[in-house]
């Protein structure tokens, strides 16, 4: 029953930011658009893994399927349950991107949790996240829009480079070469070879390599 009663509690938070994100649509407890061929962008809201705990995260996270056939190792995103698990172009945490902004001593660390709050308190605490989804996490979003603004975002580390911060470079340089940039692609792929050397991460970065012709 704790379970049923937090998901209900946290659904209704989510409908409740939906209405400050009109491009969004709502998938229970996440947030999903597609502002372009393939690419998903999503806002999950994840609720603690014990079930005694009222308390909640948000992640925000970038798919492009586009990218699947090179890197069949990614989990596939359910169109009608998106969540960030499956958004492995890249992804964080809404308090990530909070620290990534300066602000980190508000929040101590990337990991900020929330309460659940009382039916009374739902729509005070829904104004509260609208106010910083919009404030750290759409502006970064808005300029993801497409593979191209992704690549240069990525490699130029300008505009939510958090939200790649931990993927692997081989990443970057599958979506180098989807948008034209081959020199690049090649460059970014030679250097990850040459660090993966004697690392767990060789045999699938020469694999990736491989795959890409690079």
């Amino acid at each position: 029953m704790a379970g049923d009663w937090r998901k209900t509690r946290l659904t209704s938070v989510v409908g409740k930011v939906a209405g400050c994100l009109p491009e969004w649509q709502v998938h229970a407890m996440a947030l999903a658009r597609k502002p372009g061929p393939g690419l998903w962008q999503v806002i999950d809201f994840q609720l603690d893994k014990y079930v005694t705990s009222r308390r909640f995260t948000i992640n925000v996270g970038l798919r492009d399927a586009r990218l699947e056939p090179l890197i069949p190792e990614w989990v596939r995103l359910e169109p009608e349950r998106p969540d960030v698990g499956a958004c492995n172009l890249g992804r964080t945490r809404l308090g990530g991107l909070i620290d990534h902004k300066g602000l980190g001593r508000l929040f101590n660390d990337e990991s900020r949790w929330w309460d659940l709050p009382s039916e009374a308190w739902i729509d005070s605490l829904s104004r509260e996240l609208c106010s910083l989804l919009m404030k750290f996490a759409i502006p970064d979003l808005d300029r993801l829009r497409s593979s191209q603004t992704i690549a240069e975002a990525w490699m130029t580390s300008v505009h939510a480079s958090r939200f790649f911060s931990g993927r692997s470079r081989m990443v970057l340089a599958a979506v180098l070469k989807d948008v034209g940039r081959d020199q690049e692609a090649r460059e970014v792929a030679a250097a990850e070879v040459a660090a993966s050397t004697g690392h767990p991460s060789e045999v699938w970065v020469k694999t990736m390599a491989a795959r890409l012709g690079l």
